[in-house]
């Protein structure tokens, strides 16, 4: 039974792993964005201005792989501390 929980365990650090890595790999771009097209937006911005719709995608996609790493997060604790409740 505890093979089956650390498999468990060890298939969700690499989706942890891989959500971390992603993010890691995203996230330059992103802030490179974000510097790019935030500091343009103003009391005059209209969502129907590039420089809205490229920092609303750097937002959405910053939220996006915060959001994913969180959620693998929270697995990796739920079933490592799992595993470690059974040992």
């Amino acid at each position: 039974m505890g093979a089956n929980y650390a498999s468990r365990a060890m298939a969700n650090s690499l989706d942890l792993f891989e959500e971390l890595a992603q993010f890691t790999s995203v996230y330059a771009a992103i802030q490179k964005e974000f510097i790019d097209s935030l500091s343009k937006l103003n009391g005059k911005t209209t969502v129907n201005d590039a420089e809205y719709a490229i920092a609303l995608g750097a937002v959405k996609s910053f939220s996006e792989i915060c959001n994913r790493v969180a959620e693998a997060w929270n697995v990796w604790r739920s079933i490592n501390l799992d595993v470690e409740a059974c040992e």
